[in-house]
């Protein structure tokens, strides 16, 4: 159990586990309002990355079980009253152990650089988006509406399903520093809540002198169909006058 917390009260808490000797989960349970966008969130996802790597884990998917705080805080105190493994990180979480620090901004590339980052949403997740981007149509909420449609069932938000291309470029490639300029997508193949999915990003130009880059993007399934595929343009902070 993960268990974060600011000056001594308990403000998040996740899990790492094991699906099989070849991949390992990171759910995150909670997070409470006023620590959201403290950089929380990512401390989560590298410290489940840490425990994975220590049980011979090469491989990690972030999945999310949130739900309203009220709801989940007492479950969280009574956690953090037992031995836990804390987690530590720039916005100031709690003692125990400290994650490595953020990797420095790279600052150079090369054609053809990859990198990849999976997850498997749930319903929840869905479920969150819609109330969040006022997306309510019945093909993602309301199963047997979805049923009658050539999907066959509930599929997940296409925006929802890019947000992990989002995600890559952000947290991976180029990463930290990085600022998005334009995003082209095209949606190829829906995507349905319990698809293990993975965002794949590549370098398909880099200005050295300018410091843009230009990656191809695209979103598969673990059958290998492409869901999305699009080119992201961006640029590094640190060549901006």
């Amino acid at each position: 159990m993960l268990v974060a917390a600011i000056d001594d009260n308990v403000v998040g808490f996740a899990t790492p586990r094991l699906n099989s000797p070849e991949e390992g989960e990171g759910v995150l349970f909670a997070v409470a309002p006023e620590a959201q966008g403290s950089g929380i969130y990512r401390s989560f996802v590298v410290s489940g990355m840490h425990w994975c790597k220590e049980q011979g884990v090469r491989r990690m998917v972030v999945s999310t079980r949130l739900q309203m705080w009220r709801c989940r805080k007492y479950g969280a105190v009574l956690v953090s009253n037992r031995r836990t493994r804390t987690i530590r990180s720039t916005s100031g979480l709690a003692e125990e152990e400290r994650m490595d620090p953020v990797p420095a901004p790279r600052s150079s590339f090369k054609v053809g650089d990859e990198a990849t980052i999976s997850r498997t949403f749930t319903q929840d997740d869905v479920e969150a988006f819609s109330r969040l981007s006022g997306d309510n149509n019945p093909v993602h909420l309301d199963e047997e509406y979805a049923k009658q449609t050539r999907f066959g069932g509930r599929i997940i938000h296409g925006m929802l399903v890019s947000s992990l291309i989002s995600c890559a470029l952000a947290t991976v490639l180029p990463g930290p520093g990085s600022i998005y300029l334009s995003q082209q997508l095209s949606f190829r193949a829906p995507a349905k809540v319990g698809e293990r999915l993975t965002a794949r990003v590549r370098v398909n130009e880099w200005d050295a002198v300018k410091g843009r880059i230009i990656l191809g993007t695209e979103v598969v399934n673990d059958d290998g169909v492409q869901l999305i595929v699009g080119e992201a343009k961006l640029v590094l902070a640190s060549f901006l006058k």
